[in-house]
């Protein structure tokens, strides 16, 4: 069992620079689990970073040591922040405190805010998708990799106003559209080689002329 202790790493951080402040290897990871933080059912303050509130509150009423237990908060104004257990992902004990059964594999990500009241903010909406897109992408995983935290534990979580469909139907057209840009960047590629090939033997032949 986790035990509460005052120290916080939780910094705003922004999605391209994600994987550059991990300080240990990386883990394989297999699933992102999408969360709201719940609570008061009025709108959270945009501008305010809740990351830190969320740590505070796992420190010292959960005890948990490594403190915030997701990986990633999604802020009403659109900023993102990451803590320990994504920083130090690949130290023994430190792994997610999110998804019971599925913290060892799975990358949680907390939209803040209670959705079963309200919906989350355009600038949440806004980054989260590209968020989970990067991760995505690095990880080899596809649309159906992503779950409400309520599709695989007893719970209302991420709440009505969170549509797990929707977020899932707009992340697979972004991995659709993005492999569809990296084969067209493929068939440009080849086609400059044939170019350059055929510039080089033009001028082999005038020079041998």
């Amino acid at each position: 069992m986790e035990r509460g202790h005052r120290e916080t790493s939780v910094k705003a951080v922004e999605i391209s620079d994600i994987f550059d402040v991990v300080r240990t290897d990386i883990r394989p990871w297999e699933k992102i689990v999408i969360h709201h933080s719940g609570g008061r059912s009025y709108p959270l303050k945009k501008g305010k970073l809740y990351g830190r509130i969320f740590d505070r509150y796992h420190r010292s009423v959960k005890m948990w040591r490594h403190g915030l237990g997701y990986h990633f908060v999604v802020n009403p104004g659109g900023e993102i922040e990451t803590g320990k257990r994504w920083i130090y992902q690949g130290l023994g004990d430190v792994y997610g405190a999110h998804c019971i059964g599925y913290n060892t594999v799975a990358i949680g990500i907390c939209v803040a805010g209670n959705f079963n009241a309200y919906k989350p903010t355009e600038e949440q909406l806004a980054v989260l998708l590209p968020l989970v897109d990067h991760l995505c992408h690095h990880f080899g995983l596809d649309a159906s990799d992503v779950y409400g935290h309520c599709e695989l534990n007893r719970t209302d979580c991420p709440g009505k106003n969170l549509s797990m469909d929707f977020l899932r139907h707009d992340i697979k057209l972004r991995l659709e559209f993005d492999e569809n840009k990296e084969a067209i960047r493929r068939e440009i590629r080849k086609i400059q080689t044939a170019v350059n090939d055929m510039a080089r033997s033009v001028l082999d032949t005038l020079e041998s002329m």
